[in-house]
């Protein structure tokens, strides 16, 4: 995916970079790069966080299928 600052908003931009962040270390992974305790933990956090924003964006703005 080819990214193109200059045709998304900052939030979507951020975005698109958290996943091809993700699929980058997918990839290590799939490659056989072992990952440390730390980084493991911060992907946790990561993954929290995102989490918490997901559901405060569901929770104030009902999905469409839902309306």
């Amino acid at each position: 995916m080819i990214l193109d600052p200059n045709n998304q908003s900052e939030k979507e931009y951020l975005l698109y970079q958290i996943i091809s962040s993700a699929e980058l270390i997918l990839d290590e992974l799939n490659n056989g790069v072992e990952i440390t305790d730390r980084n493991l933990d911060q992907i946790k956090l990561a993954d929290s966080i995102l989490l918490d924003i997901e559901q405060e964006l569901t929770f104030n703005n009902k999905p469409s299928h839902l309306k």
